[in-house]
């Protein structure tokens, strides 16, 4: 329907989620990617794989890929150190 997934999660069955993995890595994009990334396809992207777990069970409920322009992004990693 749209919106947040995870609030939707939040308020239908009281599960939070938190990100339990990333992957990025660095790629030439396709003709689709490069089209709807409004850039060349000879630039460089890079490219997220990401899971999120249940916050309770540890449970993945979430798997994500993400792209992104290489030449105009910049990452900042923060990661928990409870754990």
């Amino acid at each position: 329907e749209g919106g947040s997934l995870h609030r939707f999660l939040k308020s239908n069955f009281g599960t939070g989620l938190a990100r339990k993995e990333s992957v990025v890595s660095a790629a030439l994009p396709t003709s689709e990617e490069a089209a709807q990334l409004l850039m060349p396809k000879g630039g460089p992207i890079l490219k997220s794989k990401s899971v999120n777990a249940d916050v309770i069970g540890g449970r993945p409920i979430e798997y994500a890929i993400t792209r992104f322009r290489g030449g105009a992004t910049e990452l900042s990693l923060n990661f928990d150190l409870k754990n």
